[in-house]
């Protein structure tokens, strides 16, 4: 497998788009944590437990060399402003398609937004998982968070299932 990793120089920044490390993992802790706080503004269903953190951190440290997950790193200039967090998972064996790609956590700083940054993590995911032989992608989107929902139809998504919660 081609090895995976991309510089480009936009603006006078070095982007940089490559697979995270476990010295990674800090810096993308404190992104994870800009990304949840955010996600608590939209609604209570985000709302995480204490220990979240520490359990997100052990999960990422555990996961990281397991080869149908995937830990993206955006780099500008050396500093890590962006992330995504994707795996390979098996369908239901009832139906045609018998593999997905989730992309479950992708952040960009706000700082960086709108400069091509997110298309570019994205394009890493993509290759990986086509590298992978992954031919359907899914991704959620929080209902009110318009930015998020109006980037994915962007890379080609489509709306096919809407979750719907209720307390009891």
């Amino acid at each position: 497998m081609r090895h995976l990793s991309r510089k480009k120089y936009t603006n006078q920044m070095e982007i940089t788009i490559r697979k995270a490390t476990l010295k990674d993992i800090p810096s993308l802790l404190k992104l994870w944590t800009k990304l949840m706080e955010f996600h608590r503004t939209l609604s209570s269903h985000f709302e995480l437990a204490d220990d979240a953190e520490t359990v997100w951190e052990f999960y990422v440290r555990k996961q990281l060399d397991e080869p149908n997950f995937l830990l993206i790193v955006a780099e500008v200039n050396g500093n890590i402003i962006g992330f995504s967090l994707a795996s390979i998972q098996a369908n239901i064996p009832v139906f045609k398609i018998k593999k997905y790609g989730v992309i479950y956590d992708f952040f960009v700083d706000e700082a960086f937004r709108k400069r091509g940054i997110g298309r570019k993590i994205f394009d890493f995911a993509r290759e990986w998982f086509e590298q992978k032989g992954v031919e359907h992608l899914q991704v959620s989107a929080a209902h009110h968070n318009p930015i998020a929902q109006g980037f994915w139809h962007a890379m080609g998504f489509t709306n096919y299932l809407d979750r719907l919660a209720r307390e009891i």
